[in-house]
């Protein structure tokens, strides 16, 4: 479905959808719309708690090339608040499937946005991109220590209150 399309969705014992490319009938219907959820279900008449929080992430070239491709995943909570952060957050890193050679990191920690202007208010900040690039130095000598990241883009993820991962599912009339 496209976002345009979005309020095409009958609910009922049957569910029905409608998208461009024709109507189609369910008993049940799982929607993985990931920050558009509220757009989509708010007619629905679910106002559901979900934040939209866009993050940065930032692709570090290795020395030698495929050097970390089996390295693990990481989160690493040991670390000081960076510079213009409000509250503690945390490191992480993880192999990148979209560009060969390069490795992922990032602060978790975002700004939350609207997922159709998430670009709108866009803005690198410096002492983020300066404290990874010390972070990097220190902890991965892999990478190469002076350079600043390959590449950086944005993501977006919804996280509820309990900024854990959550799944609703509906039960005759009721929402879990």
């Amino acid at each position: 479905m496209t976002r345009r399309s979005r309020e095409n969705i009958i609910p009922g014992s049957v569910v029905t959808v409608t998208t461009e490319k024709g109507t189609y009938k369910t008993k049940s219907l799982i929607i993985t719309p990931g920050p558009w959820i509220c757009k989509l279900m708010k007619p629905l008449g679910l106002n559901l708690p979900v934040q939209v929080v866009r993050n940065t992430l930032y692709f570090w070239k290795e020395e030698i090339p495929g050097q970390t491709k089996n390295y693990p995943c990481f989160c690493d909570y040991g670390i000081d608040v960076p510079e213009g952060f409000t509250e503690p957050c945390f490191m992480y890193g993880f192999p990148s499937v979209e560009y060969n050679g390069l490795r992922k990191f990032g602060i978790h920690q975002g700004t939350e946005v609207d997922p159709d202007e998430r670009d709108i208010t866009d803005a690198d900040k410096p002492e983020e991109i300066q404290f990874l690039m010390n972070y990097m130095k220190n902890r991965y000598p892999g990478y190469r220590k002076n350079s600043e990241p390959a590449i950086i883009e944005k993501c977006l993820y919804s996280v509820m209150d309990s900024k854990w991962l959550q799944l609703l599912g509906e039960s005759s009339e009721r929402w879990l």
